[in-house]
């Protein structure tokens, strides 16, 4: 019995094919049984969740001897300080702003986790 040459190349292909898939299926499998086994141990794993960095858009309107803190998109009242630094401060505090840009006249800041930072 010989086989010609397509046939034997068809063989070959079939069998690395089938080899793949059952080495995918079984790093899968090995995947699963580690992540439950951690689970029943309690460890924490890497979290496969991706977060998302959210960049609040902020303007300081200027009203008397008091700044006040809007969302620049839909013009909602944050917070009201006297100095600039007291905006950053409070609105961590009361508005729950962790990461904003801010424009107040012709200047912009950064506030991050209720500080004026240089940069993102």
């Amino acid at each position: 019995m010989s086989l010609d040459f397509d046939t034997l190349v068809a063989i070959i292909v079939i069998f690395i094919a089938g080899f793949r898939a059952g080495e995918m299926f079984f790093t899968l499998r090995i995947r699963e049984a580690v992540k439950l086994e951690a689970k029943r141990r309690g460890i924490q794993l890497e979290s496969d969740e991706v977060t998302e960095l959210v960049v609040r858009k902020l303007v300081i309107e200027k009203a008397d001897n008091s700044l006040l803190l809007y969302d620049f998109e839909d013009k909602s009242f944050i917070c009201q300080g006297k100095t600039v630094q007291e905006l950053a401060k409070n609105s961590k505090e009361y508005g729950g702003v962790d990461i904003a840009v801010v424009v107040h006249d012709k200047e912009h800041y950064y506030f991050i986790n209720g500080a004026i930072k240089d940069a993102l």
